[in-house]
């Protein structure tokens, strides 16, 4: 592997990064410089406005997304040859080619939303502070609230390393020859070793299988590699181990065709694995997949929505407490706006219904897959976006995703495009959702739109999700 083409790959990325960095960041104070001041901007609307009509997550994805799928193909190819294998790789895995798209679009939110989050933190510090505009401007352009630049030379080494990483392991999985993978510790004389990393040094699974990494945090995490995505970022920043596919040399001898056919099959076991998983995560995900994400609830099927959990979200009866702070946050979402205003008697718990939004009558039904089941009780092949989705995101989907585009007209004839359209609202325009929140709702997106062969950028301009 050429190091010197990694370092350049880098260089690359970090120059398209820093460019749309860089935008946003004169988007935002440009806009602030407009506002006579700082209070009135952030509590008069303006800053919800601006959050809104902020692009970069979208630009940012796209990045990501040419430079993943240009630039993994040919590093999994290299990584098959460096065993000594005569096979090359022409084509992607399923499992691939969806962590390329929908990993693209997280990290594009992730980086968006940590910056609104600094933003937002830094503004109510000056309005406490009694400062001016002007001084917020200077601030923000004296990289005091982020440093573009090593933003995104950070966000470049992390992403072109993590590249390595899932390139790699497409090769293993591809590779006839290779049955075992051995996780490497490098970079110890280099940098300040991470001792629960060095602690793995050596350890050595099956190809098909995790690794169990010890967390520094104390959780125990199951990564296929490392800085795969399921990783913290203080696991993942900064991280150089590698990992690598322990050959069986008694294959390596076998001929080219019978390794081009195990290759094959190879390939279409894994699709066929990953398939079955898709699929339940389909079973157990806000949607029906067998009607392109609705459930069919006896009536009109785009009037009612509803929540499928498929055992992987909570049965058991909610609280009081639990059904009390439910109501309460259903009516604050949307409680700035009286035409949007879903008031408590609208708001039904019951527990023989699934979480869901009936049109007909403009209300809101809670059940008990309101909340997840505790993150411990999920098992280590659940998969599901769903499973992972919190009461609050759960409500958002509903009522900033369905409800509020159904009352403005808004909602989509194809069933597909309006489960995408109420997951990636209530993403976007449901301010006090974390941003694991809103990552989870938006991978649900992600993920349909491309299991039925479409990208966000497709169908962008067919949703209603550039205004709420």
């Amino acid at each position: 592997m050429n190091l010197d083409d990694t370092v350049k790959e880098i260089s690359s990325l970090e120059e398209k990064i820093a460019e749309v960095l860089v935008s946003e960041t004169k988007y935002i104070t440009d806009n602030i410089s407009k506002s006579p001041d700082l209070e009135s901007f952030y509590y008069g609307g303006a800053w919800e406005e601006i959050q809104n009509g902020d692009i970069v997550a979208e630009e940012l994805a796209e990045i990501f997304r040419d430079e993943f799928a240009s630039y993994i193909p040919g590093l999994a190819d290299e990584y098959m040859k460096e065993t000594g294998v005569d096979l090359s790789v022409d084509t992607l895995t399923e499992r691939s080619n969806s962590w390329i798209n929908s990993w693209s679009v997280s990290l594009g939110l992730i980086m968006v939303l940590n910056f609104h989050k600094s933003v937002a933190n830094a503004i109510i510090d000056f309005i406490s502070d009694k400062k001016s505009v002007s001084d917020f401007v200077k601030h923000a352009n004296d990289k005091k609230i982020r440093d573009d630049f090593y933003n995104a030379r950070q966000a470049s080494v992390t992403e072109i390393l993590r590249a390595h990483s899932v390139a790699q392991q497409e090769a293993i999985m591809q590779n006839p020859a290779v049955d075992y993978k051995k996780w490497v510790h490098t970079g110890i004389y280099i940098t300040k070793p991470r001792m629960n990393h060095v602690a793995m040094n050596g350890l050595t699974v099956a190809k098909e299988e995790p690794f169990t990494l010890a967390g520094a945090d104390g959780a125990a995490y199951s990564p296929m590699y490392p800085r795969d995505i399921c990783l913290p970022a203080g696991e993942s920043m900064n991280c150089h181990c590698t990992h690598r596919g322990v050959v069986n040399e008694n294959v390596l001898g076998l001929p080219l065709l019978v390794l081009q056919q195990l290759q094959a099959e190879a390939i279409a076991g894994d699709n066929a694995v990953f398939e079955n998983e898709a699929d339940k995560t389909d079973e157990n995900n806000l949607t029906n997949p067998d009607d392109s994400g609705i459930i069919d609830t006896g009536g009109d099927s785009l009037q009612d929505f509803k929540v499928n959990t498929g055992g992987l979200r909570n049965e058991e009866p909610l609280t009081q407490k639990q059904i009390d702070e439910s109501v309460e946050y259903a009516v604050k979402i949307n409680s700035s706006s009286p035409d949007l205003y879903m008031p408590p008697e609208r708001i039904r718990y019951s527990e023989q219904l699934n979480i869901s939004y009936g049109a007909q009558f403009d209300v809101l039904y809670l059940g008990t897959d309101t909340y997840p089941i505790p993150i411990k009780n999920i098992g280590t092949d659940a998969k599901s976006a769903n499973s992972r989705i919190s009461w609050k995101g759960a409500i958002a989907h509903e009522l900033v995703g369905h409800r509020e585009a159904s009352l403005k007209g808004w909602t989509q004839a194809n069933k597909l495009f309006e489960e995408a359209q109420a997951s990636i609202r209530a993403a976007r325009f449901t301010l006090d959702l974390s941003g694991p929140e809103r990552i989870t709702l938006l991978r649900d997106a992600v993920y349909r739109l491309n299991k039925n062969g479409y990208s966000i950028s497709e169908v962008r301009d067919l949703l209603n999700i550039k205004e709420r």
